[in-house]
């Protein structure tokens, strides 16, 4: 059964040896700007709480790094809850963006653990099971153990827009 260790790994080493800062994140990076033609996400300080609109704009606003780390946040946790919990899923109004790189990866070490956690107490019938993903909007009629892939590749392609947006700051930054 995946774990996400393998897609894991980058995002915590990286933002851990790199000092990364809110204005690496995208000066905070979440947040949707009010204009009729956005061209980014971003974040206000202080409650830094995302946008997010349904259905998505077209076309979808440039994501940020901190937008990015909010998402991954925001859909572990509610996978988490509709797999494994009894209370509501979260809203995604619940699910605030810390400000800092760092504070990201600290902040999805959390679901990280409980995901590992909650796969390795499974029984032998509850992988091929839909009885936990009933509930789940994004995994309807999907098996526990193809929702656990979908978290792999869900986390494994937000790892990768992580990097690529480094890189772009890295090159936007650097001098010429």
């Amino acid at each position: 059964m995946p774990t996400t260790s393998a897609a894991w790994s980058p995002t915590s080493r990286e933002a851990r040896s790199s000092g990364r800062t809110v204005q690496w994140c995208g000066s905070g990076a979440h947040r949707h700007k009010a204009s009729s033609k956005p061209s980014a996400w971003y974040s206000k300080r202080g409650r830094w709480v995302a946008d997010f609109q349904v259905p998505e704009p077209d076309p979808v606003p440039a994501l940020t790094i901190g937008w990015v780390t909010w998402h991954i946040g925001y859909w572990w946790t509610a996978t988490l809850r509709h797999c494994f919990q009894d209370p509501a899923p979260s809203e995604r109004a619940e699910v605030f963006w810390p400000g800092t790189a760092e504070g990201a990866v600290d902040r999805l070490r959390g679901p990280h653990r409980q995901w590992r956690a909650r796969l390795g107490d499974l029984t032998d019938a509850e992988p091929d099971s839909t009885d936990r993903t009933v509930t789940l909007p994004w995994g309807e009629g999907m098996s526990l153990a193809d929702v656990a892939g979908w978290v792999n590749v869900e986390l494994t392609k937000n790892v990768a827009e992580i990097g690529l947006l480094g890189i772009l700051h890295g090159a936007r930054d650097a001098p010429r």
